[in-house]
């Protein structure tokens, strides 16, 4: 098992348009159920089911032979969890999507991973590696994801 946390701060001062609590809420919430204009490494997406706080979908990644499942559970108004598994329902990790505020009011949106099942802590160079690997690309991908966002607030499809 590994945990993996990055936080950015949404709003940077040449960011346009600054994003509200809300809209990147909003934007979460589409995220989960159309991952692949959000990330590039999500080559589809498919909801299985949908219920009143969450859903079920199938997701596929370019660098992995098999879909994973994610039951995303929607905690308004800051956070989005997944309990992630593979197709024969065993249990490959969680992620959480938390916004959340500075001390001086900025928007923060923290990504967080638990990679394995739960149990004793990976250690090693490889799992190091890992570590240094997965928080690079959730840095890159957050940053994607608020462009996204943004790019959704512009047009207009959240409001």
């Amino acid at each position: 098992m590994r945990v993996v946390a990055v936080t950015v701060p949404v709003n940077e001062p040449t960011a346009s348009p600054q994003i509200t609590h809300a809209q990147l809420f909003e934007g979460l919430k589409f995220k989960t159920r159309d991952a692949t204009r959000f990330a590039s490494t999500v080559t589809a997406c498919t909801i299985l089911e949908e219920h009143p706080t969450g859903l079920l979908r199938e997701i596929k990644f370019i660098d992995a032979p098999q879909p994973v499942r994610e039951r995303i559970e929607f905690f308004p108004p800051s956070l989005v969890h997944a309990d992630v598994f593979d197709l024969d329902g065993a249990p490959l990790g969680h992620i959480t999507n938390l916004i959340s505020t500075a001390p001086d009011g900025g928007l923060l949106l923290t990504f967080s991973f638990v990679l394995g099942p739960n149990g004793p802590l990976d250690t090693g160079t490889e799992a190091e590696e890992e570590v240094r690997r997965t928080s690079a690309l959730t840095f890159e991908s957050i940053q994607n994801i608020l462009n996204a966002v943004r790019e959704l607030v512009k047009s207009g499809e959240i409001p």
